[in-house]
């Protein structure tokens, strides 16, 4: 609904043409319960952006952050030269390394980014070229310039000499996902392009194989094919999971493909899709989220998924081992039939709370409430290095996964006083931009992935958290 010089009763709104990359303003197509569309125009803000990258069994993490001005820098512990510094040394481990002295990611002569996303060691940003560009591990062809060599682990990698990833003459790019070892984009036609690792059909391939693709030559720019959503059908957003994908179509559904053995594609089955020339396109079915229910967002993690719905509510499904689906239990959810549609409850965060964001990560979910207050749930338990104090509760204790946990029970994270959250990203860690722009991270730190120049964990312990949890210096 609409104020002004109109409103517009029982509007669906659905995502249909953006300004460009870089504008300040966005155009949005609104249909009412007629069939009559509308365009409205409004203001873009701009805000920090968040992305992060694990390692094997997230034994380490870091995090990225683009600025306002389209300025990326990278801290935490790497391997494969993900931090884009030229080299594989840990950023953030040690005071003096971070502020001022924490260097730009240098992808090209006076480019600036808009989007970024990490997978497993590795991260893409599209920049206002229109263009993505990979950098960091490489071995299934996921930064898609057709080879297997890593870059960002020697300076003569980055900056001009980084290579855009080509999806054909004359495609840009509208928006990025990162699975572990794969990539894709949403093109300016709203097509999915997905590259790098196929064992499980992750890349949508309208043949069905699976073996890996961008890590060869010739494999790229127009020899790409897109992966078929069904006739007619576009993307409007993307999520990636360790090994599966899902959108969200121009119609609103919710369409999802690779690996499946924990439900995380929500068809009450365990069969992967995209591994066969048959499971894509018109085959591939709709996830049931209810009766007239459609998702706004998409979070996807390691075997699992969540969906924002168009009504504010929450659904999750797929693995739920340590309670990361928020029902109170450890029960999975998607693999067996008549566990969707209006058999899959809402997640309960609270009395009228609404969902406003969302992030799912490894075994635990962050989300931000119609109130600003942030909410997480699943895996926190402080014996295992990876994992601890990421709910940021000042604990070790595992909530979602019994009874009583969730609802008005859970309790807000503390971001300090009057301080509400705008975005937030689970990726081994957590962080959190605030309404302020500042970044406030907490969890594990062995790498530095907190930016405070030290190895010490936050959010596990009481009075580590609010005021006493310091916002990262960039």
């Amino acid at each position: 609904v609409m104020s002004g010089s109109g409103s517009i009763s029982s509007a669906t709104g659905y995502y249909t043409a953006a300004s460009g990359l870089g504008a300040t303003t966005e155009v949005v197509s609104v249909m009412d319960s007629l069939g009559n569309t509308s365009s409205v125009t409004f203001p873009v803000a701009r805000m920090r952006r968040l992305a992060g990258a694990v390692g094997a069994a997230g034994s380490y993490t870091n995090f990225c952050s683009v600025s306002d001005s389209g300025a990326v820098k990278c801290w935490g512990s790497q391997s494969y030269g993900e931090l884009g510094q030229g080299n594989a040394a840990s950023v953030g481990t040690s005071a003096g390394q971070m502020g001022a002295n924490l260097a730009r990611v240098n992808l090209g002569v006076n480019r600036t980014v808009y989007e970024i996303t990490g997978g497993s060691q590795s991260y893409c940003a599209l920049s206002d070229t229109g263009l993505p560009v990979c950098w960091g591990r490489n071995q299934e062809g996921q930064l898609g310039i057709g080879d297997t060599m890593t870059r960002g682990n020697a300076v003569p990698h980055m900056g001009n000499n980084l290579v855009a990833v080509d999806l054909g003459t004359n495609r840009t790019v509208r928006a990025l996902s990162a699975g572990a070892y794969f990539n894709c984009a949403i093109s300016d036609l709203n097509k999915v392009y997905c590259w790098g690792y196929n064992a499980a059909g992750q890349l949508g391939r309208a043949n069905g194989v699976t073996s890996s693709f961008g890590d060869s030559a010739g494999e790229m720019g127009n020899n790409f094919t897109y992966a078929s959503l069904g006739i007619n059908r576009t993307a409007l957003s993307i999520a990636s999971g360790d090994d599966f994908t899902c959108v969200i179509t121009d119609i609103g559904g919710t369409k999802c493909w690779g690996q499946n053995s924990s439900g995380a594609l929500g068809y009450g089955d365990a069969s992967n899709r995209g591994t066969t020339g048959v499971s894509m396109g018109d085959s591939l079915p709709v996830v049931n989220l209810g009766t007239n229910r459609t998702a706004r967002q998409i979070s996807a993690a390691n075997a699992s998924a969540c969906a924002v719905l168009d009504d504010y509510k929450l659904k999750c499904w797929g693995g739920n081992t340590f309670g990361n689906s928020g029902y109170g239990d450890a029960a999975t959810r998607g693999n067996a039939a008549n566990q969707m549609g209006n058999n899959l409850p809402t997640v309960n965060l609270g009395t009228n709370r609404n969902v406003i964001r969302l992030s799912t990560g490894g075994e635990n979910a962050c989300a931000i409430l119609d109130n600003g207050q942030l909410k997480c749930w699943g895996y926190n338990n402080g014996t295992s290095p990876n994992t601890a104090g990421q709910l940021g509760y000042g604990d070790s204790i595992t909530r979602g996964d019994s009874p009583g946990e969730m609802g008005d029970s859970l309790p807000y994270v503390n971001l300090g006083t009057n301080r509400t959250a705008k975005s937030v990203l689970v990726k081994g860690s957590t962080c959190v931009v605030l309404d302020n722009n500042s970044i406030k991270c907490f969890g594990y730190n062995s790498g530095g992935q907190l930016g405070q120049g030290d190895m010490q964990s936050r959010g596990i312990l009481s009075g580590q958290m609010g005021e006493n949890l310091p916002a990262i210096d960039l």
